[in-house]
Formats: C-alpha cells, sequence, structure tokens
C-alpha cells in the first residue's frame, strides 16, 4: 500500500504494472502484515520516452532522498535496476552504477558514518562483533583480503593512505549491538544450501538464500550409496580404524555440528594413533579435497600451524585459526612425540579445554588490535606416537582412537573385493562425494540421539584414554614412591617388566598395559625394540637420543649388571636387589652434563608433580 496515488504503468523494464485501487481500512483488517510506503520504488517506476538512464537515475535519487525508508536498501535497489537496463539498451553499465555510488556518496552517506555505511552494505555481516564479507562464492568469510577489499571500495583515498588506522576505527564502529547479524549452520556447494535442522533433519535449499560461512566443493547425494566409491570410502574407513570404525564415522560427524553444544557434552578431542603411513593423511587430503578451494592458501582442515603450543597460545596463529575464516576443524597431522615441539604444555592444555568448551580465545592478525576468537571444538591430532601431555586434565579429555596397519594398494577393496589403487581413491571426486554423505549423515544420527547415547560414542571405557585417566594418580604415586625424578630414570628399562612391578606396588588389576605404555609415551619417552649383551629385548624405554639409550645402558650394566629386563629384580647369589628402581637414577649427573646441551633431550628435566592435575 501507498499514499500515494498511483495509476497503471509500464516500468522501466517495459513490465506493465497493474494497480488497483482498495478501501485501506478494509485491505488492513483483511491482512495481517501491511507494509505502507510513501514513495515509489525504482523497481516499478516508469522511464519517459527519449529520457536517458543518467537523468532517470538522478530523478529516483531525488525521490529516495525525500523518503523515510531505508536510503541504503533503496540505493542498491537502484543501483541493480539501472545496471540490467544498462545492459539491455547496451549501455555501460559500470557508468551507470559509478554515477549511483557519486549520488549516494553526496547526498546520503554523507549523513552516515562508516560502520554504518559497512553495515548497511548487503556483502556484510557482523558476527560476534566481527566482520564478514560475502566472497566470490557466495559465502561469508572474515579473511583479511576479502575484508579488505570491501572497505577500500568504501574507502576515500585519504582513508586508503591510512587503511590500518582507518580500518581498525571502522571495526571499532561495528561493535555497536545494533548491528549484530547471525549465520546459518550449513554449508554451500554451487549448487544447493545443505543444512541440519534442530531435529537431524538434513535440508536441502537453494544456495542464494542462506547465510553460510563453509563452502564445499561437492553436493550432497544420498544415490552416491548406489555408486562403488562408497564400498571403496568404507572399506578405508574400516582399514583405518578397525576396531573403532564407528567412533571414527561419529567423529567425522562432528564437523557440522560445531555451532552445537554437542562438543560441550561430549567434552573431547582425538588422537588418531597409529604406525606411519596407516592412511591418516589420506583421510586428511580427502577432508582438505571436500573443504578447501582450490586457490586457498590456508586450509580449513589443517591447522595454520602444526606446533599445537603456538596454534593456541600464539595469538597470530590463533587469529588464522578463526572459525569465522573458514575453519571448521584443526588438523595436526604428522604430529610427533620424539622432538621438543610435540610437547602439549599446560598453558596449551588449559587453552584447549577451553576451546572445547566453547570459550573464547585471544587472537591478533598484523597490525590489528586484540579481538575474541573462536576457535573450531574440533581438535584431531594425527600421530605415530602418543603425544607428551604436561596436564593430566588435558590428558582425560583425549580419545584415542587407534589405526594399527599399513595403508597398501591392496587395503581397500570395492564391492566385489577388488583393490582399489591408492591414488586413483584419493583423486577419484566420487570418494569425497561419498565422505561428504556420511559425515552428514553422521551429524544427523548424532543430533536425533539424547544425551547419554552420545557420551556413550566416545565413552572412554573403549579408548587408552579412560585408562590413562584411571592410571594418572597411582601412576604419580607410584613415581614418588620410587623416587623416580625424571624421564631418564626410565631408560634402559623394559616397558613390561616396569609394568609388572608397578601393578604389583599399586595392586592396580583394571589398568591394561598398553594404557600403561601410552602413559610412557605421554611422558615423551618411546619404546624400541634394543640389543643388548647379545639378546633381544622388546619394548625397551629409549630417550630422544640413541646414544643416551645406549650409555645409560652401559653404565646400568657395567655398575649393577641390570639389564632391561632387570628393573626390580632379587639375585638369589648375592642376596641383593638388583635394578632396584631408584638404582635407575645412577649417572643423572654424568649423562646430564653431556648431553643437556641439546636442547630435544628433556630426559633430565625433573617431573612437576604440580601441574599434573
Amino acid at each position: 500500500m501507498t499514499t500515494e496515488i498511483l495509476s497503471s504503468r509500464v516500468n522501466l523494464m517495459k513490465q506493465l504494472i497493474n494497480v488497483k485501487e482498495v478501501n485501506p481500512d478494509d485491505y488492513a483488517n483483511a491482512n495481517r502484515v501491511v507494509i505502507v510506503n510513501n514513495f515509489i520504488p525504482s523497481i516499478i517506476d516508469s522511464i519517459e520516452k527519449g529520457q536517458s538512464i543518467e537523468s532517470w537515475v538522478k530523478n529516483e535519487a531525488e525521490e529516495i532522498e525525500k523518503s523515510e525508508e531505508d536510503k541504503l536498501y533503496q540505493y542498491n535497489l537502484l543501483a541493480l535496476i539501472a545496471q540490467i537496463y544498462a545492459n539491455e539498451h547496451n549501455k555501460n553499465p559500470n557508468s551507470v552504477l559509478k554515477l549511483v555510488n557519486k549520488l549516494r556518496t553526496t547526498k546520503y552517506l554523507k549523513k552516515l558514518d562508516m560502520g554504518e555505511i559497512i553495515a548497511n552494505d548487503p556483502r556484510t555481516l557482523i558476527v560476534d562483533k566481527q566482520l564478514m564479507v560475502k566472497d566470490k562464492r557466495n559465502i561469508y568469510t572474515a579473511k583479511s583480503s576479502v575484508v579488505n577489499h570491501l572497505l577500500k571500495e568504501h574507502f576515500n583515498l585519504q582513508q586508503k593512505q591510512h587503511f590500518t588506522s582507518e580500518k581498525n576505527n571502522t571495526l571499532a564502529l561495528l561493535e555497536d549491538e545494533k548491528y549484530q547479524d547471525s549465520l546459518d549452520q550449513g554449508f554451500k556447494s554451487d549448487f544447493q544450501s545443505i543444512l541440519l535442522d534442530k531435529n537431524g533433519n538434513i535440508k536441502i535449499d537453494s544456495p542464494f538464500k542462506h547465510k553460510i560461512s563453509h563452502h564445499v566443493n561437492v553436493n550432497y547425494n544420498p544415490s552416491i550409496v548406489n555408486d562403488p566409491a562408497y564400498e571403496q570410502l568404507n572399506s578405508f574407513l574400516n582399514h583405518l580404524a578397525p576396531n573403532q570404525t564407528k567412533q571414527l564415522k561419529a567423529m567425522l560427524g562432528l564437523i557440522p555440528l560445531q555451532g552445537t553444544n554437542i562438543m560441550e557434552e561430549i567434552n573431547t578431542f582425538f588422537i588418531l594413533k597409529g604406525v606411519s603411513g596407516a592412511g591418516k593423511s589420506t583421510l586428511a587430503r580427502l577432508l582438505k579435497g571436500i573443504f578447501d578451494d582450490d586457490d586457498q592458501v590456508d586450509s580449513n582442515i589443517v591447522s595454520s600451524t602444526q606446533n599445537v603450543n603456538k596454534a593456541f597460545t600464539d595469538e597470530r596463529y590463533v587469529d588464522l585459526n578463526d572459525v569465522k575464516k573458514g575453519k571448521i576443524m584443526l588438523w595436526f597431522d604428522d604430529f610427533q612425540a620424539d622432538s621438543k615441539s610435540s610437547i602439549i604444555t599446560a598453558s596449551t592444555g588449559t587453552a584447549i579445554n577451553g576451546v572445547i568448551g566453547d570459550a573464547p580465545l585471544t587472537g591478533a592478525a598484523k597490525y590489528e588490535k586484540q579481538h575474541p576468537v573462536k576457535l573450531p571444538k574440533l581438535i584431531v591430532i594425527a600421530t605415530n606416537i602418543m603425544p607428551q601431555v604436561i596436564q593430566v586434565g588435558t590428558a582425560t579429555r583425549m580419545f584415542v582412537i587407534d589405526c594399527p596397519n599399513v595403508l597398501k594398494n591392496k587395503s581397500i577393496k570395492d564391492r566385489n573385493k577388488k583393490s582399489v589403487n591408492i591414488t586413483d581413491f584419493v583423486s577419484n571426486t566420487k570418494v569425497k562425494e561419498a565422505l561428504f554423505y556420511v559425515i552428514m549423515q553422521e551429524a544427523s544420527k548424532m543430533l536425533k540421539m539424547d544425551t547419554k547415547q552420545r557420551k556413550a560414542l566416545f565413552d572412554r571405557s573403549r579408548s587408552a584414554a579412560t585408562n590413562l585417566s584411571r592410571l594418572s594418580d597411582s601412576f604419580l604415586t607410584f613415581l614418588e614412591k620410587n623416587e623416580i625424578t625424571a624421564p631418564y630414570d626410565f631408560i634402559g628399562m623394559q616397558a613390561i617388566k616396569l609394568f609388572e612391578v608397578y601393578k604389583q606396588q599399586s595392586n592396580s588389576y583394571n589398568v591394561s598395559y598398553r594404557s600403561f605404555t601410552n602413559q610412557l609415551e605421554m611422558l615423551g619417552l618411546v619404546l624400541k625394540r634394543k640389543n643388548f649383551g647379545s639378546k633381544t629385548y622388546q619394548k625397551v624405554i629409549c630417550a630422544n637420543s640413541t646414544q643416551l639409550t645406549s650409555a645409560k645402558m652401559r653404565i646400568m650394566r657395567d655398575d649393577f649388571e641390570a639389564y632391561p629386563d632387570c628393573v626390580e629384580k632379587w639375585d638369589s647369589f648375592k642376596h641383593a636387589f638388583i635394578g632396584q628402581l631408584k638404582t635407575w637414577h645412577h649417572g643423572f649427573g654424568e649423562l646430564k652434563e653431556k648431553y643437556d646441551r641439546n636442547k630435544d633431550v628433556i630426559m633430565f628435566k625433573p617431573f612437576d608433580f604440580s601441574k599434573q592435575g
């Protein structure tokens, strides 16, 4: 309805506009939603015979300035209509757009501050007080390159010359609560918007209708279950985690659920632990193929740094891993526990615990002020050896998925049990489509579960993680009781013999040997087969340096006649203990002086029991 008298007409696009007069009161009573305008929108306005598009645009701008409606919306509508008209009549649409922008700048925008101008641009959203801009794929992102490009469109020459300060001033204006928007939870392909409703139902809609921040390179296609690629994918996942395939799939299903409270419920991050070449990196490549664009510098899957400590404590890397910049999970590939950088420090552990619980971290890009950053709650560390975790509270949140087998060309089978070449498997677009289908299906299943069922999926009794948490207190007591002060004291012992002593002293029958060895690895130790004294010993506890290991074992042999299986053993001939646990500290000072110059050798660093909680 309009307060202005209209008549039937042909609009700018030569479309017939039929006008029918109605009684305003009768219409208002019969219709619940009524919008009253005091102007004629440019979309239905006519152009006079012989009138130029430039003249028409100027007249429309005058009408816009007289109206009380949202002027930025009207100017954007005017620009759209004028550009279409120019294209249809072989005019230059860019010159028409420049005219609209000039009129908008001189007439209306001078009355607004830059925050209002940016917030009202149809390509922008402000989410959690952070500016997001629609990119070329119709995806909203906070990436600096996309944001800066839009800002420069609006800044004048003087503002561009002082871009950093002007940008920070504008971002500060946008922190006003009146600008806050929200995003839809889902993914957008070139042809679909793929969303999950709160009941766990998967919805497919137009790619243009929803405000989404994540792009996928494949479509959601339920018919993929009939394709050979679907069988190949399941064969690969079964190979990767033969005893925990269900948990592996559920972990992948958490990718679409980052905006929900499910991650807080399960309170878990994941360790993919297995032999080198098990296929952990292959899974990461498949995920990157789904969620990373070809021209993308930083992956949406892989962390911006493989150093876990930097990823959660360095403000620059925290900013790069912001969910608003496209990150949907943090994957640490080929994370190793035999170098100094592989220790997960107490401060990092605290940050990880907070991220899982939806707490923001502080991030700051170059030349930008500090600001709150939300990181993805799904954290996956792919490793050949258990990370060394300083804080036991962090260890208890780990869910360990074992990957025990090497991936070979014969490992992946199709539905006819025929082997599939790994290179062909990874490059097959249908495999990625199948993986995305599995991800969405698993997410849907979890949304339909109750809290108890979801927690049971990652029940720590099925993982080394629960035994680690069970083991922690008694293990620390065991160390203190036996005056074991540093990882050095373990070097040269055979793990199985140490485990027997531990079980005997602690009366602990519910802790497995596997979880015990995992705890040792978390302390930064390595278990290897060693030849010593013409005998081979399995799973001898070693340091990062084989020279240190051999030197320590020689000291124990020469001074105490203690070998790897003599962890705590009675010599009936000498009527004395050999290999008593306290004895294995012997030679500490001598070897510390020799090896402590090497910063990678952390075996001499004493345990700090105060940080183990």
